[in-house]
């Protein structure tokens, strides 16, 4: 009993010390074999990394740089536009969406003011976007009406981009005849 009175400062500091290094041990292990990307995925698995994919592009009409261009497949039309040296100043964008996603593999027309104003819709250059159009757009092709604009933009929307003319026969309300009547009048 005399022992542990005269040396309990040594023992309790050999404990202390004993209890650190099992404590520096278990750290050191745990630093080691534990991967912190796997927790950010188990944490936040809704998170979506943008598409690195890279694509190619045809941008044509009122651009000041037209051309085929590489670009990453998460860019916008805008994005397009601008790594393309942006438009001319005759430019007419009124009958695109901007902020529409680039589709691989299509080419892009950016119309004048005066092919805009065109009513010759059978021309190759006044073919109305099924995939970059806005609402009033569309509503310019022959037995379209707000309704079935809305449901080929909420079709889009929900879809992705259309890969062909005859995927908008998939579109609610337009079946093969109403397909028929547009196709002359649309590109993708």
């Amino acid at each position: 009993m005399d022992f542990f009175k005269i040396h309990l400062k040594e023992i309790i500091i050999v404990c202390i010390t004993i209890v650190l290094f099992i404590s520096c041990c278990i750290y050191i292990y745990y630093s080691a074999t534990y991967d912190s990307s796997k927790v950010a995925e188990e944490i936040s698995p809704s998170i979506v990394q943008p598409s690195s994919e890279e694509i190619y592009v045809d941008i044509k009409g009122e651009i000041n740089s037209p051309g085929v261009y590489k670009i990453k497949s998460s860019l916008i039309l805008q994005e397009l536009i601008d790594i393309a040296g942006g438009l001319t100043s005759t430019a007419d964008t009124s009958s695109l969406n901007l902020a529409s996603p680039v589709i691989g593999g299509t080419m892009i027309f950016i119309p004048s003011i005066s092919e805009s104003s065109e009513t010759t819709p059978s021309s190759t250059s006044s073919k109305i976007s099924i995939n970059y159009s806005n609402l009033d757009k569309l509503q310019e092709l022959p037995g379209i009406g707000m309704t079935k604009a809305q449901s080929i933009i909420s079709y889009r929307t929900d879809n992705g981009p259309f890969k062909s003319l005859e995927e908008l026969q998939n579109v609610p309300g337009i079946g093969s005849s109403t397909y028929e009547k547009l196709k002359e009048y649309i590109c993708l």
